[in-house]
C-alpha cells in the first residue's frame, strides 16, 4: 500500500500538468480537424463571396478580390448593415478561391480562438498579476478545451466559414486587444517606445473589432472604459493615453451603428428596437438563464481541476482582494452586457453563433470569481500567519478530477453536444464523406453553363458538426438567389426530400 499511496501523493509540477492538459487538448482537436476536408461552403457564404469569387474567377488577381470584396462592404453598408470589417473578411470565404479551400475555416477560426486564448491568459496572468507561464497557460488550455466542446453550436462556431468568421474569429481578436492592454498597463515603466508600440496596437486593433459583430464590439468598448476609469482613480497617467485607443475603437463602433443599412434591415427584421431600459433588463434576465444553463457538471469539474493553478496565481498577485461580492455584481453586469445589443436591436438573445462567444466568456468570469474569491480567502486566513501554503497538483488530484470529468461527459443526456463527437461520429458512419460527395455532384450541375437552371438533388445526410442551412425548392428563396448569383445561374432549386 506504501508504494500506491506514495504515487497517488506525488507532486506533479505545473509544467507536467501544462503538457498533460496539452496532449487532452490536442487529442480532442484532432477529430474536429479532421472532419474539416469534408466542410462546405452554404447560405451567406454565397451571398458575400459572390462577387469575390466573379473577380477571382475572371482575373486570378489578388487585388481584384479585394477590391469586389471592398465594394460589396460599401453596398452592404448602405443597404443591411454597418460592420465594415467583418464584411469584408466575410466575402473572403476560402471557396472563392476553389472549393476545396474551405476545409481550412476551422483552421482559421480554431486557430484564432487558441492563439486569443493563450496571449490574453499570458499577458492577464504572468504579465500583469504575477502568475508563472505555466499556470497562465494550463488556465488557458482548460479555458479552450471547455470552449471547443460544449459551446451551444459547433457548426456555427467553427465550420460555417460566415458565421464563425463573424462571432469566433473576432472573439479571438478581442482577447488579443485585451492582451494588449494587460501588457501596457503592466508596463507602466516601459520606455516610451514600447508603450508607443502597445497604444498603437490598440487603435489598429480597436479600428478593426468597432467593425465587427456589436457584441463584441460594445464589450471591448465597455471594459475598456472600465479600465481606463479605474487607472484614473488609481492617479496612473497610463489613462490618458489610453483615450487614444478608446477614441480609435469608439469611431470604428459608431461608423458601424450608424451605417444606413442597420435601419433598413431593422425595419425588415423586427420593426422599432426595444426601449434601452427594457432591453437591459431583459439581457440580464437572459445572462441568469444562460448562466444557468451553461453550469454544467463537466464546467464545474474544470473548476475544480484548476483551484491549484488559481490559489497559487491569487497567492502571488499583488492584490488586495477585498471585494469578492462587489467583484461578482460588477463581472456579471459586463457579462450580461453582451446580451444588450441583440434585444435592444433584434428582441432576443441571438443566433448560437452569438451564444457561442457569450460562452466562451462566461467560463472565463466563472474562473476569474473563483480567482479572486480564493484571493480573499487567503487574505483572511493568512495575513498575519505569514505566507500561504502552495496549492498542489497530485497524480491522485489530476486522476481523480480527470474521471470524473470524463465520467461527468459521457453520463450527459447527450453526448453529441461534445464537438469531437460529433466530428468523431461523422466521420465512422461515413456522413461527412457522403455529405461532401453529394456537394460535389451539386458542384458540377452548378459549373455546367449549359444548365442555367440548376436542379439540384437535396442532401440524404446532413452531419450535425457540418451541416449548417440549405437552400430550398422555392427558387424566390434567398438563399437560392445567393447560390445563383455565385455560379451565374438563372434560377437554382433543390427538390424535396
Amino acid at each position: 500500500m506504501r508504494p500506491l499511496k506514495r504515487i497517488i501523493h506525488f507532486r506533479l509540477p505545473e509544467k507536467a500538468v501544462f503538457w498533460l492538459v496539452l496532449a487532452a487538448v490536442v487529442l480532442m482537436l484532432v477529430p474536429m480537424l479532421l472532419v474539416a476536408r469534408y466542410n462546405v461552403p452554404c447560405a451567406d457564404d454565397y451571398h458575400f463571396g459572390a462577387p469575390t469569387h466573379a473577380a477571382w474567377q475572371a482575373t486570378h488577381s489578388l487585388a481584384a478580390v479585394v477590391k469586389a470584396a471592398g465594394e460589396k462592404v460599401a453596398e452592404r453598408y448602405a443597404n443591411w448593415q454597418g460592420t465594415y470589417s467583418a464584411m469584408f473578411l466575410m466575402a473572403l470565404q476560402p471557396a472563392v478561391f476553389g472549393n476545396g479551400f474551405y476545409a481550412l475555416v476551422p483552421f482559421l477560426t480554431l486557430g484564432m480562438l487558441a492563439a486569443g486564448t493563450c496571449f490574453f491568459c499570458l499577458s492577464l496572468f504572468t504579465k500583469l498579476l504575477g502568475a508563472s507561464r505555466w499556470q497562465a497557460l494550463v488556465l488557458a488550455l482548460v479555458w479552450l478545451g471547455i470552449d471547443t466542446q460544449l459551446l451551444p453550436s459547433a457548426v456555427q462556431g467553427f465550420y460555417w466559414y460566415n458565421g464563425a468568421i463573424f462571432y469566433t474569429f473576432f472573439f479571438g481578436v478581442q482577447l488579443f486587444y485585451f492582451g494588449l492592454l494587460a501588457r501596457y498597463v503592466a508596463a507602466r515603466h516601459a520606455a516610451r517606445r514600447r508603450s508607443a508600440a502597445f497604444l498603437t496596437g490598440l487603435c489598429a486593433l480597436g479600428l478593426f473589432l468597432g467593425g465587427g459583430n456589436l457584441v463584441t464590439a460594445f464589450g471591448t468598448l465597455l471594459v475598456l472604459v472600465c479600465v481606463l476609469c479605474l487607472l484614473a482613480i488609481m492617479k496612473s497617467r497610463q489613462w490618458r493615453a489610453l483615450l487614444l485607443p478608446l477614441a480609435f475603437l469608439l469611431a470604428g463602433f459608431l461608423v458601424s451603428v450608424c451605417a444606413p443599412g442597420n435601419s433598413v434591415r431593422q425595419q425588415s427584421e423586427s420593426g422599432e428596437p426595444l426601449p434601452a431600459p427594457l432591453a437591459v433588463l431583459r439581457a440580464i434576465q437572459e445572462a441568469v438563464l444562460q448562466f444557468d444553463k451553461n453550469l454544467t457538471l463537466p464546467i464545474l469539474l474544470a473548476l475544480v481541476f484548476l483551484l491549484p493553478v488559481l490559489w497559487n496565481a491569487a497567492a502571488n498577485a499583488h492584490l488586495s482582494f477585498r471585494w469578492p461580492l462587489l467583484f461578482f455584481v460588477f463581472t456579471f453586469g459586463l457579462y450580461a452586457a453582451q446580451f444588450c445589443p441583440t434585444w435592444y436591436a433584434l428582441k432576443q438573445a441571438g443566433p448560437d453563433r452569438l451564444l457561442d462567444i457569450i460562452f466562451y466568456s462566461a467560463f472565463f468570469w466563472m474562473a476569474v470569481n473563483l480567482f479572486y474569491f480564493l484571493g480573499w480567502l487567503q487574505r483572511r486566513l493568512w495575513a498575519e500567519n505569514g505566507a500561504v501554503p502552495q496549492g498542489r497538483y497530485t497524480i491522485g488530484f489530476v486522476a481523480v478530477t480527470a474521471a470524473l470529468l470524463a465520467v461527468s461527459c459521457f453520463s450527459m443526456r447527450d453526448m453529441l453536444n461534445f464537438t469531437s463527437i460529433q466530428a468523431m461520429n461523422a466521420l465512422r458512419t461515413g456522413q461527412a464523406q457522403q455529405y461532401h460527395a453529394e456537394f460535389e455532384a451539386r458542384v458540377e450541375i452548378l459549373e455546367d453553363t449549359a444548365q442555367p437552371d440548376a436542379v439540384l438533388q437535396p442532401y440524404s445526410v446532413r452531419p450535425r458538426v457540418l451541416y449548417f442551412d440549405d437552400a430550398t425548392s422555392d427558387a424566390a428563396d434567398w438563399r437560392n438567389g445567393a447560390i445563383a448569383y455565385y455560379y451565374g445561374k438563372r434560377s437554382v432549386v433543390v427538390l424535396p426530400p
